[in-house]
């Protein structure tokens, strides 16, 4: 009962395995690329930071796509930040709400999501790939 117990803990805090195409871990930092290529369900992970820990995900995406970013602390102040080239945060009025939405506006673009805390902040991380309907109306196409 404790190993299953342990196996379900480490799956949890390591968010949905079908997005992530590759991952690494060092002392201060880990980092967790993931792709919606032939993925519909968004991405989520519930996890923890703090001191000098900082944890990355880096978001593969293509020209017309919008991604909304959620995020949420569930212990401690988590500080998120999005950045990168080729994307654009649109619709800044919901900053400060947790959400934002991301549109790739070059052909192709990794943008990162970065989490920290001090001392220490736990969280709950959920990426979406909007619908292409969404994206339309969003940029004023419909």
């Amino acid at each position: 009962m404790v190993r299953l117990s342990i196996v379900f803990i480490m799956i949890f805090l390591t968010g949905c395995s079908s997005h992530r195409i590759h991952q690494w871990e060092d002392v201060s930092q880990d980092c967790t690329y993931i792709s919606f290529v032939n993925k519909t369900t968004p991405f989520r992970l519930t996890s923890q930071v703090g001191g000098e820990h900082t944890s990355f995900i880096k978001v593969l995406g293509f020209e017309g796509e919008m991604f909304e970013v959620a995020h949420h602390s569930l212990a401690g102040e988590v500080m998120v930040g999005i950045s990168g080239q080729g994307i654009e945060i649109v619709d800044p009025g919901r900053t400060g709400t947790g959400k934002e939405t991301v549109l790739v506006v070059d052909r192709e673009s990794i943008f990162t999501v970065d989490l920290s805390a001090h001392p220490y902040g736990e969280y709950e991380l959920t990426i979406t790939r909007l619908p292409l309907t969404v994206t339309r109306k969003i940029q004023g196409l419909y």
